[in-house]
């Protein structure tokens, strides 16, 4: 139990759960369209921001404010990736930031 009379874990618990319905209700209304792709992982954002997962079946979707939101954080190791791209190609093939060394 914290300092200030509660436990943070439950805490922490409950902000999960809340995220996890607002996403929840976003999909119904069919809000949600944007995946999260992690290049330092090398997966995609799970759903409520919890882990990666390999597959777009299982990665999380969420609204395109709030992946700006975590991409901004953590650019450029994270992009923003069109729930409908995704479906189509998959996983990005390559770092669209990093300089492609051609050889000689």
């Amino acid at each position: 139990m914290a300092k200030h009379g509660w436990d943070e874990d439950a805490a922490r618990s409950v902000v999960r759960e809340a995220k996890a319905k607002e996403e929840m209700l976003a999909a119904q209304q069919g809000v949600m369209n944007v995946l999260i792709w992690s290049y330092e992982h090398n997966a995609w954002w799970a759903p409520g921001e919890r882990g990666y997962r390999d597959s777009v079946a299982a990665a999380g979707r969420y609204t395109p404010e709030r992946a700006g939101q975590i991409c901004a954080g953590a650019f450029p190791d994270e992009i923003m990736v069109p729930e409908k791209w995704a479906i189509k190609h998959g996983r990005p093939s390559h770092h669209p930031y990093h300089r492609r060394v051609e050889r000689e």
